[in-house]
């Protein structure tokens, strides 16, 4: 009986995945080839409190992983960047976790969706500027359609990290 209920949730859920608009993104994948930034680790936010969030990759590819999470010590990120990205490829298979950056002398761009529940997924791009090789301020934030723009103040700071998770993914 077990079985069966499972069987019927999995098909509901492929069968929903149509279900969902996804937006195209604006931005194009170009390959990395600069050295504005480094693509040897990730990058975090440094929140005011002084604790991290919103890890992510860069890739020589053009593509971005956003990580997520949020910690008070670097200890407990690199675990977790193993432990989920390292260790585990589940992550590979979750649309909204992918994006696209473009570097363009000192200007950052990167794209990637961010879910919402009425099953339309739009795509957001930041936009900021290359401060070092190590770090970058995003000062804006906008909805790929231009329905919602956000003024942003969010420093990123590079960490080193090998191996990076893999960037192999079905949707770029």
């Amino acid at each position: 009986m077990k079985k069966i209920i499972f069987l019927t949730i999995v098909l509901c859920v492929l069968s929903c995945k149509k279900l969902v608009d996804w937006d195209k993104f604006q931005l194009q994948k170009t390959e990395y080839t600069g050295s504005q930034l480094r693509t040897d680790g990730y990058y975090y936010e440094l929140l005011s409190d002084g604790s991290f969030s919103s890890l992510c990759c860069f890739y020589r590819n053009g593509i971005l992983l956003d990580m997520g999470g949020a910690f008070n010590n670097f200890k407990v990120m690199d675990e977790y960047v193993q432990r989920t990205f390292i260790n585990s490829n589940h992550y590979s298979l979750m649309r909204a976790s992918w994006g696209l950056f473009v570097l363009k002398n000192n200007c950052i761009q990167f794209e990637r969706y961010y879910p919402n529940s009425s099953f339309v997924t739009k795509s957001f791009i930041r936009d900021g500027i290359v401060l070092s090789d190590t770090s970058f301020h995003i000062t804006v934030s906008y909805r790929s359609d231009g329905s919602e723009i956000r003024t942003k103040d969010e420093y990123y700071y590079f960490r080193k990290f090998s191996p990076k998770p893999d960037s192999t993914n079905i949707f770029f």
